[in-house]
């Protein structure tokens, strides 16, 4: 009859290794991504100051970021839209800016 002890220690290794990596994961969301949005919102905010555009509001989750207000034109809009999408570690820019009581695409 085979011991069953032999596949014990690769189990419990296995979810040792379980817990150790769901630990980094939960770690890595509370103390690195603070840090990643922080330093987003601050070249964003470098970025538009630059351009003169220092009102613009937005959000940030992750790496993307949703840019809302009022701007007098589209052209407005779509300049701060690209402007936002060329600083380096925005994934995705979703614009909810208002023109005029329209909202731009």
């Amino acid at each position: 009859m085979p011991h069953s002890h032999s596949k014990s220690p690769a189990i419990l290794l296995l979810l040792l290794a379980t817990l150790i990596i769901s630990t980094l994961v939960a770690l890595s969301h509370y103390f690195i991504r603070p840090s990643l949005e922080f330093n987003l919102k601050l070249k964003i905010t470098q970025s538009l100051a630059k351009q003169d555009l220092q009102k613009t509001s937005f959000l940030i989750n992750g790496r993307d970021v949703v840019v809302h207000g009022q701007v007098k034109e589209k052209q407005e809009a779509q300049r701060i839209k690209k402007i936002i999408e060329n600083v380096s570690g925005v994934r995705q820019v979703t614009s909810e800016l208002v023109i005029k009581n329209q909202t731009v695409e």
